[in-house]
């Protein structure tokens, strides 16, 4: 890991952080965990929706622009 303190908390550097920690986890959740897993998704998106009832448009788009910068610096996709 760098040591120079401005690299400490980039993207790139959690990221290799993550993958040393999960390591060879590459596994998809079997279909029972999916299925236990879907009621609590069910319940939390919900409750979500109870504090959060309408969507700020112009925070989403904001959100859209800043993914597709990430994703273009990344070079994972051609557009």
């Amino acid at each position: 890991m760098s040591s120079d303190p401005k690299k400490l908390f980039t993207t790139a550097e959690n990221f290799k952080l993550l993958r040393e920690k999960l390591g060879e986890y590459k596994t998809l959740p079997s279909e029972e965990e999916t299925r236990e897993f879907m009621p609590f998704l069910d319940e939390i998106y919900r409750i979500w929706r109870i504090n959060n009832p309408s969507p700020d448009i112009e925070l989403l788009e904001k959100k859209a622009k800043a993914r597709r910068e990430f994703v273009r610096k990344l070079g994972t996709r051609n557009d």
